[in-house]
């Protein structure tokens, strides 16, 4: 029996969505809001007009991103048999086609690192690895993989291979009281 999970180019578009929206924002603040107003110094309006140029930028890039997605033709897909794991994408990128056998994965691993950022907020940032038994270690980085490891690791814990979950915990102790 053979597990196939496919995403659509819409899905694997959206994971740039954030980009687009965030990169939008800052231009969209300067022309509405910052350049029109008249009690603001000109050395904020030059910071204000870096910061949407940065904006601009993040913009470009995610739309190209999602244009170069929705313009392909191929497709992303991951079959999972009782002996290999294959990982296509449609758009080329080095860590993929991947395809190993089942026998030679010790385990695959979700690893979240928690951190303090310096406002103090707490940030997760989540990585997926395939353990190989020969000791080797790949990571999956999700918007080059186009499917969300997750939902591929599911699929392997159901063939046997083991699916664990680990965190690491880098936060600063110096508060007790958090």
């Amino acid at each position: 029996m053979t597990t196939i999970v496919t995403a659509s180019r819409g899905r694997v578009a959206a994971y740039h969505l954030t980009g687009l929206g965030l990169g939008a924002a800052f231009p969209v603040l300067y022309v509405w809001g910052i350049q029109p107003a008249t009690h603001i110094p000109v050395w904020a309006k030059a910071v204000f007009l870096a910061a949407a140029c940065v904006g601009l930028v993040l913009f470009l890039s995610a739309g190209f991103r999602i244009l170069r997605i929705l313009s392909t033709q191929g497709s992303w897909k991951v079959s999972v048999s009782r002996d290999r794991l294959f990982w296509e994408t449609a758009i080329s990128h080095p860590q993929f086609p991947l395809d190993i056998p089942l026998a030679q994965i010790a385990e695959v691993a979700r690893i979240e690192t928690i951190t303090e950022g310096s406002d103090k907020e707490t940030m997760i940032e989540t990585t997926f690895e395939i353990r190989q038994r020969d000791g080797s270690v790949r990571v999956i980085a999700q918007d080059n993989a186009g499917i969300n490891p997750h939902r591929v690791f599911r699929v392997l814990a159901d063939y046997d291979v083991p699916y664990r979950h680990y965190e690491c915990d880098k936060r600063s102790r110096a508060n007790p009281n958090k």
